[in-house]
């Protein structure tokens, strides 16, 4: 069963971002599925590759977005993507020497990292880009 299920409050009135978000939390959920059923750090390592890929691809679109709709805090958003980059980077360098606890700490952090940054970041760009429409 997936942790985390996509839910129409998560849309930022966006068909692709909201599909990207949906493929996000796909990747995220054989993740989890993979961690659950046992800890092959391959199999873990290649979840975080896939993730760390799509992620990439989809900060991209959104970034284009943001900067069309003029969003005024893109710096700061732009920032938090940065950030994830980063820490995506480290999980797999940590991946190699590791055990089961690290399993467990990618998925929690990855968990609250997606929730937070869609339903709270995400949500911001959205409600502006409504507020533009005439």
């Amino acid at each position: 069963m997936p942790l985390l299920q996509w839910e129409n409050c998560y849309s930022v009135n966006n068909v692709k971002l909201d599909n990207d978000h949906k493929k996000l939390i796909n990747i995220f959920n054989d993740l989890y599925d993979n961690c659950s059923d046992s800890c092959d750090f391959k199999i873990i390592l290649k979840g975080i590759i896939d993730l760390e890929y799509y992620a990439i691809s989809h900060f991209r679109s959104e970034e284009l977005y943001m900067e069309d709709i003029g969003y005024e805090d893109i710096d700061q958003h732009v920032l938090e993507h940065r950030k994830f980059e980063v820490e995506i980077a480290n999980m797999k360098d940590k991946i190699y020497n590791s055990d089961t606890q690290l399993c467990r700490e990618v998925i929690e952090y990855l968990w609250n990292w997606l929730l937070n940054h869609v339903i709270k970041e995400d949500m911001k760009y959205a409600f502006y880009s409504q507020r533009m429409v005439p």
